[in-house]
């Protein structure tokens, strides 16, 4: 910059005065442009000399590309961890759904201390009197219950609203994962679109500072006026701002991107593939959307799930069955003479009235089935807007 320049500007001072001895002052002029030209051409080189001065991205930083950046994604994303535990909620919900049917067993024991011990003589076969204790002064109890359900009619539609649960929260995960993987995609190829944007306007930049250079040299030699010289500095302004937003761009894009995927490291993106993409009919993609989008076929089994409700409160008219066992040692004997007792017995209830509210219940799960026949209704109408919607950008990018 001290060296270089002021010789070139005294090389072209003396170009100039030789070329307007020998040639008119027109042919002088453009020689005069030429020569500017090729000397600030030389002075500042070739364009991409220095362009990873304006890189905003660390040579020394991890290199993503969009399949791992997808693959991180579904890896370290807190939103799908928390899916996937819901998933587990649900299997655990199914599991517990099972415990209307199982057996129960439960046991019990006791302690007393009583006040004093009472008995009194009971007459023997011989005719002796025998002494009968029936309270003991430390007086002990152990016993187990058990009980099997023998028949419930609510088992079935509750436990298929069990599994149909977790078949929903599987559903709800994978439509949770491709909405994760279209955001990744996305925010990946901003970034690509922001540093892309990066290097268009370095270019620019570039192009701005040869044409000021080249505006400065024809002003010293009459070529040019204090207009073009501010016209000159304003492209260059307009330049670095360009190159600023850019830059900011592709911080803010990086941002988003590293909020999805979950890194902590520096990281830059290698330039994605172009994608196709598998139909372009309309037709076509409404119908692998009907057979393949997760969260139409999860509000099907909402549709289905508030059903097995509904059997489920009808269901409760009918009476339940049920076995049960029961066995207990006392420390006195009493009057039966047997320390230890069992017994066997088959329960049935029925609950016929309960005051309207069953029936109440029951014509609003019918409600509830009509609230998400009309929430698919409307699903569908939705993907449908969505991909017609996108099949018409699509077609107007290409």
């Amino acid at each position: 910059t001290l060296v270089l320049v002021p010789v070139m500007y005294y090389i072209q001072e003396e170009y100039s005065r030789r070329l307007l001895k020998l040639f008119k002052k027109s042919n002088a002029k453009s020689a005069v442009g030429i020569l500017l030209i090729l000397s600030f051409t030389f002075v500042t080189g070739t364009p991409g000399a220095t362009a990873g001065a304006y890189s905003s991205e660390s040579v020394d930083a991890a290199i993503i590309t969009l399949d791992s950046a997808m693959d991180l994604a579904l890896k370290n994303n807190p939103s799908i961890k928390t899916m996937n535990e819901r998933i587990e909620q649900a299997n655990l919900l199914a599991n517990k759904a099972w415990a209307i049917l199982l057996p129960n067993l439960s046991a019990n024991a006791s302690w007393t201390r009583n006040d004093q011990e009472v008995s009194f003589g009971v007459p023997g076969e011989d005719g002796s009197m025998m002494n009968t204790i029936i309270q003991e002064q430390n007086a002990s109890h152990y016993g187990v219950d058990a009980s099997v359900t023998l028949f419930n009619a609510r088992a079935y539609p509750l436990l298929k609203y069990a599994y149909l649960n977790v078949d929903k929260a599987n559903l709800s995960t994978n439509h949770a994962g491709n909405e994760l993987l279209v955001a990744v995609v996305s925010a990946y190829y901003q970034v690509e679109s922001a540093n892309n944007a990066v290097e268009l306007a370095y270019e620019t930049l570039k192009n701005a500072q040869e044409f000021l250079r080249l505006t400065e040299g024809m002003k010293k030699v009459g070529q040019a006026t204090r207009i073009d010289l501010l016209r000159a500095e304003s492209q260059v302004l307009d330049a670095q701002n360009m190159l600023a937003n850019a830059q900011d761009a592709v911080r803010a894009t990086k941002t988003v991107l590293t909020a999805l995927i979950d890194i902590s490291v520096p990281f830059r993106i290698t330039k994605p593939d172009r994608y196709q993409p598998v139909s372009t009919e309309l037709e076509t993609l409404l119908e692998l959307a009907w057979n393949q989008r997760r969260d139409l076929q999860s509000m099907r089994l909402s549709v289905e799930m508030a059903e097995r409700l509904r059997q489920d409160l009808l269901y409760q008219w009918i009476p339940n069955f049920t076995l049960n066992y029961g066995w207990q040692w006392n420390s006195s004997a009493g009057f039966g003479g047997d320390e230890s007792s069992w017994k066997v017995d088959v329960t049935a209830s029925w609950s016929i009235l309960e005051g309207g509210a069953r029936r109440a219940d029951y014509l609003t799960q019918k409600s509830e089935i009509r609230v998400a026949q009309n929430d698919l209704k409307q699903l569908e109408l939705d993907i449908h807007e969505e991909i017609e919607r996108n099949l018409v950008a699509l077609n107007r990018n290409k």
